[in-house]
């Protein structure tokens, strides 16, 4: 079955760039989950809202150090004795014992003319999934969360302090009709999550333009489940965006279903965020496209590839939307990673950005790439700190873990944090990491990073090779700094950039293009996808590609200028500013050097009724990727300069719009046109 939760209102933007004054941080006892949802609805988007595990005390101290703020804490009469001790503990003070939730809630919302009323206190696990649905419709009406206890009726003398104009009563409460109507002019029944939909749809006219997925059964595993559905009203609530609940376990049913959904309903998101882990929410198992060609097992063994839910890559198409996955060991580090996000003052600084590639030495085609991508972001001002082969040292990445906002990691998957000799610790960690190396997301590193500070991490599922790996590092970069992308946009545009090369790649003739088709398959992203790096670029030095699109074709403009030459090993590169590499190359004849073949790529939402970018002629080899949901094209040119004739491989090109593929081929009068 599927639920729909709410469009939610009091959208908090992208969670960036707030400098409000401290507030209160509200600490609530993650195994209570009536009283936590209803505490992160109350204040969840103003203010942090920690869910408590006696189990997992680092990430609140962590927290709590940096915050500075008072601290609040809320129990139950039967929570148990270790959390409220480790609630008191990080208060200061006893913490408040909610006896009665009617009356707690009225405490929340003490003005409220409007609330959603729902039954709690019990096991029943529609009952469950109507509270995280009435704590997201709390959201977008800015109404209170009234929890009435399932097992026996309010009393007037409960009720009384309430006042409302409406009140919305889900189906677990519906029975209470009569005690409704004593408080509210208006009783509203929403028997079911479509008539909530619409109820939504009729008092707000704003389309959402994210979604969030979330399985409320990841309670009930024996292996310490991770609760994460918990969060998924709050994430909904800061988003603006309807909350999707299934338990269903196969990848391709759940995509099916919920698109589905949002066509029925109308919705046409850009953005899902997934909130659980893979027990609640797996991820495709896709054959191993190199192993299936006769390449070797991937390094670290399997036979599969782990894809991410709505790649669209496992099908040979683009990834159409902005995917980013809320994963953590529990709720409780979890609420902790949002909390920092969503409530910790984040105005952009110049706090560099960090490279480690190429630690071991053996990449040094991967390196050459991650050398011009630092070289990049320095031609427009940002900062950067890179460091390469034996550079790279315990000593220098311990040191550095606090030094920077942004971490790109890139060669073997060396554990960042805590090595089996003990070496490597971590006392702090950067916003965002890159860990552009084999099952970077298979290692303890990223929830290590994320106890110390990590809020989002771009990683991998399987092994993959220097040179895709670093073209999607690269890419990237590419769509942060020249199109001002949030971190999930960038990181779905660098896959498709990744999936068209190994398109362009077959369509040569290239042996490896599996390795780089496994690299578009493995990237994904941990985190809410809307976060954006704190990167301040300025005026480009050089002046970098660029393109630009009309009303019936794309434009590019190559510039003469170029970054400065990178050599490592037989390895070069010279190219402007914003050109993509990998692994295609040219061999110069008179230096013997391997010259990395210059690419370009770009990201456009074509307009009605072009589907598709063309080839301008002989010279070019291309690769357009349509996404009909956001009417997106990912397009890719590889330029042969010797049939171009262009010395330098600089100037103007034009790559006409076309309503499809076939449009693009020359008709045979144009064709014996141009053999004149």
């Amino acid at each position: 079955m599927w639920f729909m939760g709410a469009v939610v209102g009091a959208v908090l933007g992208t969670g960036a760039a707030r400098a409000a004054p401290k507030g209160t941080l509200h600490l609530v006892p993650a195994q209570d989950a009536a009283l936590a949802v209803t505490v992160l609805a109350a204040r969840g988007t103003a203010e942090p809202v920690v869910l408590v595990d006696p189990r997992d005390r680092t990430a609140l101290g962590d927290f709590q150090s940096s915050w500075g703020g008072p601290v609040r804490c809320f129990r139950l009469p039967q929570t148990g004795h270790a959390v409220s001790e480790a609630m008191q503990a990080a208060a200061r003070e006893p913490c408040t014992t909610v006896d009665d939730l009617i009356g707690f809630s009225r405490t929340l919302w003490p003005e409220a003319r409007v609330a959603i009323a729902t039954a709690v206190g019990t096991a029943a696990e529609d009952d469950h999934e109507w509270l995280l649905r009435a704590a997201a419709f709390a959201g977008v009406i800015q109404a209170a969360l009234l929890p009435l206890p399932a097992d026996t009726r309010p009393t007037k003398e409960a009720l009384q302090a309430w006042d409302l104009d409406v009140l919305y009563l889900t189906p677990s409460v519906t029975s209470w009709d009569a005690a409704a109507r004593a408080i509210s002019r208006t009783v509203v029944d929403i028997p079911t999550p479509d008539s909530l939909v619409s109820e939504l749809s009729r008092v707000r006219t704003a389309a959402p333009s994210t979604v969030v997925i979330a399985n409320p059964k990841d309670r009930e595993s024996i292996f310490s489940p991770s609760s994460l559905s918990l969060l998924a009203p709050l994430v909904s609530a800061v988003r603006g965006a309807p909350l999707i609940l299934t338990a269903l376990r196969d990848p391709e049913v759940v995509e099916s279903h919920v698109l589905e959904f949002l066509d029925r309903h109308r919705i046409s998101p850009s953005h899902i965020i997934l909130v659980g882990d893979e027990l609640a929410l797996r991820s495709h198992r896709v054959a191993d496209p190199v192993l299936a060609a006769g390449g070797p097992e991937a390094r670290g063994g399997g036979s599969e590839v782990r894809v991410e839910l709505f790649s669209g890559v496992p099908g040979g198409a683009p990834q159409d939307f902005v995917v980013g996955r809320i994963v953590a060991e529990s709720a409780s580090q979890g609420s902790v990673v949002l909390a920092r996000q969503y409530h910790s003052s984040r105005e952009t600084r110049d706090r560099p950005v960090v490279f480690f590639a190429n630690a071991d030495g053996m990449f040094r085609l991967g390196e050459t790439i991650s050398r011009t991508t630092a070289a990049a972001l320095r031609n427009v001002g940002v900062p950067v700190q890179a460091y390469y082969g034996s550079e790279v040292t315990d000593t220098l990445i311990q040191r550095t873990l606090a030094e920077t906002d942004m971490l790109v990691w890139e060669g073997h998957a060396r554990d960042l944090t805590l090595e089996e000799s003990g070496t490597i610790t971590a006392s702090a960690a950067p916003e965002i990491v890159v860990l552009q190396g084999c099952h970077t997301f298979d290692r303890s590193d990223p929830f290590i990073l994320m106890d110390k500070g990590t809020i989002a991490a771009v990683g991998t599922s399987t092994a993959v090779y220097s040179a895709p790996g670093s073209a999607f590092a690269q890419a990237l970069f590419d769509a942060l700094l020249y199109e001002g992308t949030d971190l999930g946009t960038a990181a779905r545009d660098a896959r498709n950039f990744v999936l068209a090369l190994s398109q362009l790649q077959r369509a040569r003739g290239h042996r490896d293009w599996p390795k780089t088709l496994r690299a578009a398959l493995a990237f994904g992203l941990w985190g809410d996808p809307m976060i954006r790096p704190r990167l301040r670029p300025r005026r480009p030095t050089s002046p970098p590609v660029r393109w630009k699109l009309g009303e019936d074709a794309l434009s590019l403009t190559i510039p003469a200028g170029k970054l400065n030459s990178v050599r490592v090993g037989p390895y070069r590169a010279e190219s402007p500013p914003r050109v993509m590499l990998s692994g295609l190359l040219l061999r110069d004849r008179t230096s013997g050097d391997r010259v990395l073949k210059d690419l370009y790529f770009t990201v456009q939402r074509l307009p009605a009724p072009f589907t598709t970018v063309c080839s301008p002629g002989k010279g070019w080899n291309t690769i357009s990727l349509y996404a009909p949901r956001s009417g997106t094209v990912s397009f890719l040119a590889r330029p042969d300069w010797r049939k171009l004739g262009r010395s330098p491989s600089a100037g103007p090109f034009v790559f006409p719009l076309a309503k499809d593929s076939e449009s693009c081929r020359p008709s045979p009068s144009r064709v014996r046109k141009s053999r004149r």
